[in-house]
């Protein structure tokens, strides 16, 4: 099972992958649940530590409903970074109705040349899940959704999260679980659904303080329960 760990800064990345994460979600703004990094930051962990890297596009923390001119930032923001070479960009755009704005939607993707696509928690707020899961498959470039399905409780919901991965699976569109994850629901989760990926925030910092560094002892436990599938 692949372990992604939200990353804010460059040692924190380079803590990410000395404790074995296999992908870090490159962040700022983690009191505001994720903005774009610096490109300086991206750059020297490209350069520096070398470890698979997705990156948030997300201009402001107010909603995921954006303006032409949040729309033109992340599009500039967009054509800055991805010859840096990261290898997943991740992002999401909703209409007022809180359905996927697919006009936003394309004029981003059309804006990315070979860089893969999650789809981040904004699909948190969709009507239907089955309904955005299809919109979302229309679109090559996006290869996962980063989501719990709008679950507030990962252990009273697992069999409603089971049933939305079946359903990813089907038509072909991977699934990362993340938002919420820690070691009070991690175990259920690995041995009652079928994830593949599994998306780390708080759970891996000390105090479970998302602005904090890594904690050794949280991260490898969580490692241990990932791989005792």
């Amino acid at each position: 099972m692949l372990v992604e760990i939200i990353s804010t800064t460059f040692d924190q990345a380079l803590q990410a992958k000395k404790y074995g994460a296999d992908r870090i979600e490159l962040v700022n703004g983690m009191l505001e649940e994720g903005l774009t990094p610096s490109l300086g930051v991206i750059k020297k962990i490209k350069e520096e530590i070398g470890i698979p890297s997705v990156v948030m596009i997300r201009p402001h923390g107010k909603s995921f409903v954006y303006s032409k001119n949040d729309l033109d930032t992340m599009v500039r923001d967009i054509r800055i970074i991805e010859p840096v070479g990261v290898d997943s960009f991740v992002l999401g755009a909703l209409d007022e109705n809180n359905n996927i704005d697919e006009e936003a939607l394309k004029l981003l993707l059309s804006n990315i040349e070979n860089t893969p696509v999650a789809f981040h928690r904004a699909f948190e707020e969709v009507p239907d899940y089955k309904k955005a899961m299809d919109t979302l498959k229309k679109y090559p470039k996006i290869n996962r959704i980063l989501t719990t399905f709008g679950s507030k409780d990962l252990k009273k919901d697992v069999s409603k999260i089971k049933e939305y991965l079946d359903y990813a699976k089907s038509i072909d569109l991977n699934i990362i679980i993340g938002g919420g994850v820690n070691l009070d629901n991690l175990e259920i989760l690995v041995k009652e659904t079928n994830i593949q990926q599994i998306h780390i925030g708080s759970a891996a910092k000390i105090n479970r303080n998302p602005i904090l560094d890594l904690d050794p002892e949280a991260v490898e436990k969580i490692m241990k329960i990932v791989h005792s599938r």
